[in-house]
C-alpha cells in the first residue's frame, strides 16, 4: 500500500531533527531505584519533565475507588514548605505549565517550561512528589477538583453509560475501574487512605522520570539523583495476572440517567485486545473506519440527516491486562429503539461487509495525523516515549508508520469479528427515568436479541468477504524488529520503544478528561 500524504508531516513532527525513530539518548537506573529516561530535542529550548508513578485504578480496591485520581490531585498542590497553589504559581512564574494524569498503570506529572529553569522546575517537581503535603485542607482541594473533572465527564449519557459497560465487562477485576467516578463514590476518600497509598505507593522504586527537550542527558542524571535523594524508600508495587472470565450474551441493561447526566445513549461494549497488540492496531484503525473520521460510516449518516441519533462516538482503552470499547450512539429519547437497530447494523455491517481501499486510506492517514499532533512537541513525544518504555513493548516510531502502513482491509474485518461479537457484548440503554420506565423488564434484551439475529442473517446471508488468519498479522506485529541505540553513560540499557495506543481508561486530573 503506498504511503499516505500525511506521512511527511508525521516525519516532521515526531522525528525531529535528523534522527528518525523517538528512542531515548539515556536509560539510567540510580542507586535508590529511580529510573531516569532521556531524549534530546534541540529543536526548541523547551524541556518536559515527567514523573511516571507505579500506582494507578489498577491499585485500588473496589471500596476505594477514587484514591488514585485523589492522591494525584493532591500531588503539587501542597508541601511540607509551601502552601496550597503555591508550587504551581512558581512553575508558572517560569513560563511553564503543568498537567497531570490519574491512569489504569501510572499516574504522571509533567512540568513543562523553558529549558533555562529545568533545574528549578526539577527542583518544584521533586519537592511536590517527595513532601506532599496530604491534611484535609489539602484532601479537600483535590477532591473538590476532582469531582469537577468527573462531572464534565459524566454530563452525557453516551459517556455515563461506558460505566456500567465496564462493570459488566470485567466484573471482579481492575478493568472494572469507572471510566470517571462519579461525584458520590468519593465519599469514602479520606485523608488517611490517601495518606497511606501516598506512603505505599509514591516510593523511589516505582518512580520512573522522563526527561524529553533541550537538555544534556548526563547533568540531567546528576540533578535528578540530587532532587530525588529524599525520595521515600520501598518495594515497587506486585500485580498479579488478570483472568477474566468468559462472557455470555448479549447482556442488556437498562439504566436511569445518573443525576447531572444529560440525554440519552445505547452502547455496545465489548472487551478489547492489549495494548500495542497488532490486534490493537487493527482494531483502532476499524474504529476510524465506524466513528471517528468525518468520512467514516457513521458520521456520513448522521450527515446525510436521517440518522436515528444525534452523536456517534468510540470510546477505547487498551491497557497491557485487557481493555474496553464502547461504542455508543447518543439519541433523543424517543429514538432509542430505532437507535438500537443502527448500532446493530454498524457491527454487523463491520463483521460481515468489505472495507473500501478509500476507507482503509482515510482511517490509515487519520491514526498517522492524530499521532504526529499528540507528539508535536516535547510532552507529547516525552508521553509516547515513556508509555511504551514502562510497559516492554517494542518497536520504536518508524516501525510504527511501517505497522500502520501494513494493515489491509481483512485485517479489519478479522478484527471486527473477534471482537465486535454481540455474543460477548454488554449493551446499555441509558435515558431519563420516564423514558426507561415505558420499556418493560426483559424486552430491551429481546429486542437486543432479535435485531442481532435479523440483521446478523441479513448481513452474513450472502458469500462472506475475506478476514485476515492470524499468521497474516505479521507485518503489523509489535514484534517487527527495529535498530537499537546505546544507551550512553556506564550504566543502563537501551529499551526498544513503539508507539502510544492512546486509551480512554484514565481519569484525567487536568482539564481535558478523557
Amino acid at each position: 500500500m503506498r504511503l499516505v500524504p500525511a506521512l511527511p508531516l508525521l516525519a516532521l513532527l515526531i522525528f525531529p531533527g535528523s534522527r528518525a525513530a523517538a528512542l531515548p539518548d539515556l536509560v539510567r537506573t540510580l542507586p535508590n531505584k529511580i529510573t531516569v529516561v532521556v531524549r534530546e530535542v534541540h529543536t526548541r529550548p523547551i524541556v518536559s519533565i515527567q514523573a511516571w508513578v507505579r500506582a494507578g485504578t489498577r491499585d485500588e480496591s473496589t471500596k476505594d475507588r477514587g484514591l488514585a485520581v485523589g492522591t494525584a490531585q493532591c500531588i503539587m498542590e501542597a508541601t511540607t514548605r509551601r502552601n496550597p497553589g503555591d508550587v504551581q504559581k512558581e512553575i508558572f512564574a517560569l513560563a511553564g505549565n503543568y498537567a497531570s494524569d490519574a491512569g489504569y498503570d501510572y499516574s504522571y506529572f509533567d512540568v513543562m517550561l523553558p529549558a533555562r529553569s529545568f533545574g528549578v522546575g526539577l527542583d518544584l517537581l521533586a519537592e511536590g512528589l517527595t513532601q506532599a503535603r496530604i491534611d484535609a485542607q489539602v484532601v479537600d482541594l483535590a477532591l473538590g477538583r476532582a469531582k469537577g473533572l468527573a462531572r464534565t465527564v459524566l454530563s452525557a449519557a453516551d459517556r455515563a453509560a461506558v460505566n456500567t459497560a465496564r462493570a459488566r465487562l470485567h466484573e471482579g477485576t481492575p478493568l472494572a475501574a469507572r471510566f470517571a467516578i462519579p461525584e458520590h463514590e468519593f465519599s469514602g476518600v479520606t485523608p488517611t487512605l490517601i495518606q497511606r497509598f501516598y506512603r505505599d505507593y509514591y516510593v523511589a522504586e516505582n518512580l520512573t522520570l522522563v526527561v524529553t527537550g533541550d537538555v544534556d542527558p548526563e547533568e540531567v542524571v546528576q540533578k535528578v539523583s540530587t532532587a530525588f535523594q529524599g525520595m521515600q524508600r520501598g518495594k515497587a508495587s506486585s500485580r498479579s495476572r488478570l483472568n477474566e472470565r468468559p462472557l455470555k450474551g448479549p447482556s442488556a441493561v437498562l439504566e436511569r440517567t445518573p443525576v447531572e447526566t444529560g440525554g440519552a445513549a445505547v452502547m455496545a461494549g465489548f472487551r478489547s485486545p492489549t495494548w500495542g497488540s497488532a490486534d490493537a492496531l487493527a482494531l483502532d484503525a476499524l474504529m476510524a473506519v465506524l466513528f471517528d473520521t468525518p468520512s467514516s460510516r457513521a458520521q456520513v449518516k448522521l450527515g446525510s440527516g436521517n440518522a436515528e441519533y444525534v452523536r456517534a462516538t468510540a470510546i477505547r482503552s487498551y491497557e497491557t491486562d485487557g481493555g474496553t470499547i464502547a461504542l455508543t450512539l447518543a439519541a433523543d429519547q424517543d429514538s432509542l429503539e430505532d437507535a438500537e437497530g443502527a448500532l446493530i447494523t454498524l457491527i454487523e455491517q463491520a463483521r460481515s461487509t468489505p472495507i473500501s481501499a478509500d476507507e482503509l486510506r482515510i482511517a490509515v492517514r487519520s491514526l498517522l495525523e492524530r499521532d504526529a499532533f499528540a507528539r508535536a512537541d516535547q510532552r507529547g513525544l516525552g508521553r509516547a516515549i515513556a508509555l511504551a518504555h514502562l510497559r516492554g513493548a517494542s518497536g520504536s516510531d518508524d516501525v510504527y508508520v511501517q505497522r500502520v502502513s501494513a494493515l489491509r482491509p481483512e485485517d479489519l474485518i478479522a478484527v471486527a469479528r473477534k471482537y465486535l461479537d454481540m455474543d460477548r457484548a454488554v449493551v446499555v440503554e441509558m435515558g431519563p427515568e420516564a423514558s426507561i420506565n415505558k420499556i418493560k423488564a426483559g424486552d430491551l434484551d429481546r429486542r437486543i436479541r432479535d435485531k442481532r439475529a435479523v440483521y446478523g442473517a441479513a448481513y452474513r446471508g450472502g458469500p462472506q468477504v475475506t478476514a485476515s488468519a492470524g499468521h497474516a498479522s505479521t507485518p503489523r506485529s509489535s514484534k517487527s524488529p527495529v535498530r537499537s541505540l546505546r544507551t550512553r553513560g556506564a550504566a543502563g540499557s537501551c529499551a526498544r520503544f513503539s508507539r502510544e495506543e492512546r486509551g480512554s481508561s484514565r481519569a484525567k486530573t487536568t482539564a481535558r478528561p478523557s
